[in-house]
């Protein structure tokens, strides 16, 4: 699973368009920012309080060594979409190489942070910094609602919000277009916060639609900043998460660096439903919730005791995916002909999806004492059978490939492959055929009788098969100047 297919919206300080971990797949790009009196500036092109259209209104604010003067807090977006969505990157600082959970996903990058003057103390930044006003959250949020269609948003990813909420907060300005969102089957997963409360939750992870998230470390502890409450619905990793950092001045090569917070455990969630979305289409918002929550691994908040599920996503694949494998096509691969004389043969065989257990024993062959001597996957759904050994060298028969009733091929999910009829083609055979031809009939044909005085003579050959290479060199004429 990668999440191709699927499609995730980061709303936060933006996504660099230029980092390698995005190459290709940002298919929209939207800016929601104000500018309010002396306190806040838009970071939208020209300044504008919204731009949908221009290509790169999406991307990330100045960040640290870009030639304009860098915006703390800017740079967020972009370690966030590359936890949610970055194809494999090599952090040549660590030597590490990144992989966001959904790396086959699309990206919709949306800008709806604004570059503060006044403030930034408050919130334990330098000045200037990025902060966001909750109009251009509802805005964004209204934006892809209403284009749901166009973008093809199955994910929203928010790593942000403020307050202390020990309950729902539906009264919340953000509740009605995230409630719209969901009806739609458009998740919208929220970072908890990182405030460290053991009995409440900020905003707008407290409105009951969304996917409120909190971070655990690689011992699946709660970390010490995520905010826990009964309303929370999921735990992800959130501390030390290694992603993308953006470029400097747009120019390559791509970053990477090491933060933490919920900010970082709610893009795991993001990718998550997008990989689930993808490889199950027909599942609801509620349905892989209710998946990631039944199949994670239980961990309890050490103050309150609130029992939460770290995310697994292989099992809860499993609980979403009921539908059987199915054999999509038999084609013959090496050679891709029949009949044929040569002494080993290959068949493809290609599943409807990824599949397990697949073996020498999974398969049968008859018409030959020769046997299948290996089974090989060459890429992705597709195994080659390769028959060979026994009587094959000198074979005058037709060989069929089938399936062993006791074969045990399942699919990811751990269900079993039941029809082994193929969908599609079913090139299952191949006529070996190690045989000389022979000469049947060597007839006068034009004129049928011995004795004439034409110019010219043709005779009928026919032999026991269809045979190739025939042409004139392979004829002697004899008692005439004349040739064939």
């Amino acid at each position: 699973m990668t999440g191709s297919g699927a499609t995730i919206a980061i709303l936060d300080s933006g996504v660099d368009h230029e980092h390698p971990m995005f190459a290709g797949r940002i298919v929209a790009s939207a800016c929601f920012s104000s500018t309010v009196g002396t306190d806040a500036t838009s970071f939208c092109p020209a300044g504008a309080a919204s731009d949908t259209t221009t290509a790169d209104a999406g991307d990330d604010c100045p960040y640290t060594g870009d030639t304009e003067t860098a915006v703390a807090g800017c740079g967020h977006g972009t370690h966030v979409a590359g936890i949610a969505a970055g194809s494999s990157f090599l952090d040549t600082g660590t030597g590490d190489t990144l992989i966001g959970v959904a790396p086959g996903a699309s990206i919709v990058a949306v800008q709806v942070f604004s570059r503060f003057t006044n403030f930034c103390t408050g919130f334990g930044l330098p000045t200037p910094c990025a902060l966001t006003y909750t109009s251009d959250q509802i805005a964004a949020l209204d934006w892809i609602y209403t284009n749901r269609a166009t973008l093809g948003v199955t994910t929203i990813n928010m790593s942000l919000g403020g307050g202390r909420n020990y309950g729902y907060c539906n009264a919340d300005a953000r509740y009605t277009v995230i409630n719209n969102l969901r009806t739609e089957n458009i998740a919208t997963v929220v970072a908890s916060g990182n405030s460290g409360y053991v009995d409440s939750i900020s905003a707008p992870a407290c409105v009951e639609p969304a996917i409120a998230v909190g971070a655990t470390n690689d011992s699946d502890v709660v970390a010490s900043f995520s905010n826990s409450a009964t309303i929370l619905d999921l735990l992800a990793p959130g501390v030390a998460i290694n992603s993308a950092e953006p470029t400097v001045n747009d120019t390559l090569p791509g970053r990477a660096r090491s933060i933490q917070g919920t900010s970082m455990a709610s893009p795991h969630v993001a990718g998550a439903f997008a990989l689930l979305r993808a490889a199950n289409p027909s599942a609801t918002v509620q349905d892989i919730e209710t998946a990631l929550e039944n199949t994670g691994v239980a961990v309890t908040e050490p103050l309150a005791l609130v029992v939460k599920p770290r995310i697994r996503v292989n099992l809860a694949h499993a609980a979403l995916d009921t539908a059987a494998p199915t054999i999509a096509s038999i084609t013959r691969q090496t050679p891709s002909t029949s009949p044929t004389n040569a002494d080993s043969v290959i068949w493809r065989v290609t599943f409807s999806e990824l599949v397990s257990n697949v073996d020498t024993s999974d398969f049968t062959i008859t018409g030959t004492t020769g046997t299948v001597s290996s089974v090989t996957n060459p890429s992705g759904n597709a195994y080659d059978v390769t028959v060979s050994g026994g009587d094959m060298s000198g074979l005058n028969a037709t060989v069929t490939l089938g399936f062993a009733g006791g074969q045990n091929i399942t699919d990811i999910a751990g269900n079993a492959l039941a029809n082994t009829t193929p969908t599609g083609a079913n090139d299952n055979t191949y006529v070996i055929d190690n045989a000389a031809p022979t000469l049947t009939a060597f007839a006068r044909n034009t004129p049928a009788g011995e004795k004439t005085n034409a110019d010219t003579l043709v005779f009928a050959i026919s032999f026991n098969e269809t045979v190739t290479n025939v042409s004139a060199d392979d004829f002697t004429i004899s008692g005439t100047t004349a040739t064939g």
